[in-house]
């Protein structure tokens, strides 16, 4: 609900605007029970071309019904692919992954501050600063990032059960709904050393805060000419901590997870019925601490083109509203920047952030009636 406490036409000095947008969201969950989240937003502009903005709110994620029920996956890896040292050769590790009933809904509480500027003395130009800040509880994970690490960090101690009973191990094969074989020829619970528990669990703590910038010029060049100039960035800081007796683990600029930098920068220039843009995208570099010493991931940096030709309303015939558009995506072929992998199957990038998608050209035509 928007509630515009002030307008302009009320002529108060200090206060053009003032706007108040309020909202309060009601779910229950069979199970699990009910929540209301309340979320606040306002607007205030103190004189023509500057905007203040602030927000609050929380929100509110049920888990879904494969978080929680989904089969049970166990594999049976060799302890060293697992991180284990100090090993027998032919010691092996249970590696469970897969849905928890007992999983708890997510909650997070957000808020944010900005300031949105348009100076009268430069027509055109727009430029918006936002601080956001969001702490999640009870976020549903998987524990253990690196799977490689299981047994060598003492970060994911709690997850895993060292030197198991025969009857752990045994009830972990029971509730398996798929047993794997991975890189082992066969099963012998005598050489199992390590259970690795990587079901999803709730978080204790996840909080992430960044800024986001952007800045955009529009330029009448002529009478026909329009230049539009645009630039995004934004940077980030996050971390997770499973419960209170676990250490704080940063997430953000670590590998498959998020990097500190991200920006996008575009040129568009347009011509009556003829138009022109070039995009260049920055994805941040990361940190691969699955060695000691970490290891530095470069970023991948992209351009993008685009050209566009209208024939407008006045074409003849079924020429008429025609759009063509040629486009080369990742026009110089940058390829994604090279991780170090272990089993074959391993991605040679890191999925999560890099596109492996080389130079790739598309022709569209859109027609409108």
């Amino acid at each position: 609900m928007g509630l515009p406490l002030v307008s302009p036409g009320n002529g108060i000095p200090g206060l053009a605007s003032l706007n108040l947008d309020v909202a309060l969201r009601y779910e229950r969950y069979l199970g699990i029970g009910s929540v209301a989240t309340p979320k606040f937003g306002l607007i205030w502009s103190p004189l023509k071309g500057l905007e203040l903005k602030a927000s609050w709110g929380k929100s509110f994620r049920a888990p879904t019904l494969q978080q929680r029920y989904q089969t049970l996956l166990v594999f049976l890896f060799p302890a060293t692919s697992l991180g284990g040292a100090g090993y027998p050769s032919d010691a092996t590790a249970l590696y469970v992954q897969g849905g928890n009933p007992d999983l708890k809904p997510e909650r997070a509480t957000s808020w944010s501050l900005g300031a949105a500027i348009k100076p009268t003395a430069i027509p055109g130009l727009s430029i918006e600063l936002n601080y956001f800040s969001t702490r999640y509880i009870d976020r549903i994970v998987a524990p253990i990032g690196f799977i490689t690490q299981s047994l060598s960090s003492p970060l994911y101690a709690p997850q895993v059960t060292v030197a198991p009973s025969r009857g752990e191990i045994d009830a972990t094969r029971a509730a398996a709904g798929i047993f794997t074989l991975a890189g082992v020829r066969s099963y012998d619970p005598a050489k199992v050393v390590a259970i690795v528990d990587n079901s999803s669990v709730n978080a204790g703590s996840q909080p992430a805060h960044g800024i986001d910038a952007i800045v955009r010029y529009r330029a009448t060049l002529g009478a026909r000419d329009t230049l539009t100039l645009e630039a995004n960035t934004s940077y980030l800081v996050s971390s997770r901590q499973i419960s209170p007796t676990q250490p704080v683990i940063p997430l953000a600029g670590i590998l498959f997870n998020p990097p500190h930098w991200r920006g996008r920068g575009s040129l568009s220039w347009d011509h009556a019925r003829v138009g022109a843009t070039a995009t260049l995208n920055y994805v941040g570099n990361l940190s691969d601490t699955r060695r000691t010493p970490a290891l530095k991931v470069p970023g991948q940096a992209t351009v993008d083109l685009a050209l566009r030709f209208r024939t407008g309303d006045r074409a003849p015939g079924a020429l008429r509203g025609l759009d063509l558009i040629l486009a080369a995506q990742n026009l110089l072929d940058t390829p994604p920047p090279l991780i170090t992998t272990g089993p074959v199957t391993d991605t040679p990038y890191d999925s999560t952030n890099y596109s492996p998608v080389g130079r790739f050209v598309s022709f569209t035509i859109a027609k409108k009636w």
